[in-house]
Order: C-alpha cells, then structure tokens, then sequence
C-alpha cells in the first residue's frame, strides 16, 4: 500500500514555532486529520518514524488509551498515541495547548501509564517486591498491576483449585497458573496477563509477561509491561499494539 508523504510546511511563512517529534509504533503510518477524532476527514497520510512539527496538542478521540492531539505546522491533526512526545496520555509541555481547535471534557484513558511504585528501585535487588518477584522486571509490574485491580496475586499463592504453585520467571507462568486452576487460553481480554513463551514475539530465554490494557477490533491488543526493549528495566512508552496472535497465552487472574 502507497503511503502519501506529509506536506513540506515553510513554518517561518506559517508564522509560528513548532515543535519537532516524530511518528512512532505504526508499521503502516497514520492518518493526518481536519480534527482530533477519526470522524474528520483524511488529509492526507504520515509514514512511520517520519518527522513532524507539532504546533500545539488538543483533547479529542481516545486513541489506544490516549485523548491527546497533536496539531501539526499545516494545521493537519495526528493521535499522540503515535507520536515521541514525553506523555502519550497528557500535554506534553513546553507544547502549548490548541487555542482554535474544539476541546472536549478531558476522558480519562484506559491505559494508566508508568504507575509502577518501584521505577526507582534497584533492578533485580534479590530482596525481592511485596509479591516475590524482583524489582523492575516484567513479572514485577504485572504483579503490581494485578494487585492494583483487585486480584490478590503473588509468587507462590494457592490459586482456584487449592493448590500451590510458584509463578518464578514469565516462562513458566501459563504452566503454573492452570497447576493451580487459573483460567489460561488463547483469548485477550482487558486485564488479562499476555503471556509469552521463550522465542516468542522476541521474547528472551525465561519469556515475558505484560499486562493487557486494550483490546481493539482488529485482532490487536495493547500491552503494558517493564523490561522490554528498547526499555530495560522500565516501562515501554507508549505501550505496544501487538497482534493477540503473536501472544502465546492469555492468563486470566481477575
């Protein structure tokens, strides 16, 4: 499929400053808008990692989590759901906020962000989180965010059926969860852990887990998760769109 480059705006004969970001996460580009929501019409297309100068970011449509909009330098508008700014669910300062675009009551995103209490701790400190996991790996934000809903998970717990079971590394989690009588399948759903094997997606010899934010209507879901490239240790921003089939489980704990 062709994709329409963006148009070459002169910002001096524009007469205002810009802020220079890029699109990002979108393998078939976006779609530059006359408004902030996909019910405007399409001017014309952005292609993946190209450059783009942002004039000011407007609330609009919710877009993988985020209401954020970006209006670019030819008055065009872009989700920064796609876009390198600092926040991907909020202003972006020293970007000014939009004064002559429509602003509707800010929606709050599904999607929470970098909440993680332990972002600041040391990684892998064999003294282990609250849950038994080690600090800023991917096992531990899950295990975070798990507790955060509700589910009273941790390393070791006695699941459905009464059994015991340690969850260790994200390789063994699909095994342990259904040991204990933990629903596991193939199916997404918001709340769920995605559940990835040793190899699978990219994912290292002891697997990986991600908590599931979103799931879309075109057989993709949105994950957060810690410790996934490029992002040691940390939280992967903004959250990645990833096919559910290229997820081997679905772990359903809450």
């Amino acid at each position: 499929m062709e994709i329409d480059h963006p148009k070459v705006v002169n910002l001096e004969k524009e007469g205002t400053d810009a802020h220079r970001y890029h699109i990002v996460n979108s393998p078939v580009g976006v779609s530059a808008r006359k408004g902030p929501g996909t019910g405007f019409p399409v001017v014309h297309s952005v292609a993946n990692n190209s450059p783009i100068d942002i004039t000011c970011q407007v609330h609009g449509e919710v877009i993988n989590g985020s209401n954020i909009w970006n209006k670019l330098a030819d008055g065009t508008f872009v989700s920064d759901f796609y876009c390198d700014t600092p926040h991907f669910n909020d202003f972006s300062p020293p970007i000014p906020i939009c004064k002559d675009a429509p602003q509707p009551p800010p929606v709050r995103p599904s999607i929470k962000g970098d909440d993680y209490p332990y972002k600041n701790s040391t990684p892998d400190d064999l003294s282990g989180d609250p849950w038994a996991f080690l600090y800023r790996e991917c096992t531990s934000f899950v295990a975070w965010r798990m507790n955060q809903l509700g589910a009273k998970f941790s390393n070791g717990m006695s699941g459905p059926n009464g059994k015991r079971g340690w969850f260790g590394n994200a390789d063994t989690w699909a095994s342990n969860a259904q040991q204990i009588g933990v629903r596991v399948d193939h199916t997404p759903s918001v709340g769920a852990v995605a559940h990835f094997g040793p190899g699978i997606s990219g994912a290292g010899g002891s697997g990986h887990v991600a908590y599931v934010a979103q799931v879309n209507g075109d057989g993709t879901v949105v994950v957060e998760e810690y410790n996934w490239l490029p992002f040691p240790y940390g939280y992967h921003h903004p959250p990645r769109v990833i096919r559910a089939a290229d997820i081997s489980n679905f772990i359903h704990l809450i």
